[in-house]
């Protein structure tokens, strides 16, 4: 492989269709339009000198326009990366959910299709029929006063 091949997709991210994607971008060569022509005008006032102001043109628009565009690039980063954790932990407890009902459904023998009412219904039935179950074990052991019980340590 030659030279020219490998570096060709090297540096496809800097193309203007990849670069201009973002609204920011607009946003961050406007700021540094602006504050370019303010330096250059500044220093042309101050020495009156074309060269000198148009050098202090580009460069205060170079160097304003990239921390600009770096820190919306950074601000979108964070964004969007906090936005994919959100939606993945979504749609786990989502997933985590719905498993669960399925769960339930399947343990007190009803259609896993059923709806939420139904599901709650029938488990407030299997509650009640445990606590009538072991309704008597409970009332007996109220009773029981288990300090003269002497169990090992």
């Amino acid at each position: 492989m030659s030279e020219d091949e490998s570096t060709n997709g090297k540096f496809d991210y800097l193309k203007a269709k990849y670069v201009f994607r973002f609204p920011f971008t607009v946003t961050a060569l406007k700021w540094g339009f602006g504050l370019g022509t303010f330096f250059g005008i500044h220093q042309y006032i101050k020495s009156r000198d074309g060269m000198a102001s148009m050098r202090w043109f580009i460069w205060g628009n170079v160097l304003t326009t990239l921390p600009i565009w770096g820190f919306f690039m950074m601000k979108y980063s964070f964004y969007s990366s906090a936005l994919r954790k959100f939606e993945s932990e979504q749609s786990r407890q989502y997933e985590i959910q719905g498993l669960t009902r399925v769960y339930l459904a399947n343990k007190m023998g009803i259609d896993p299709e059923c709806s939420d009412e139904d599901l709650l219904k029938e488990y407030q039935k299997k509650s009640e029929k445990i606590k009538e179950k072991f309704n008597l074990l409970d009332e007996l052991l109220v009773g029981v006063d288990f300090s003269q019980f002497d169990f090992p340590k």
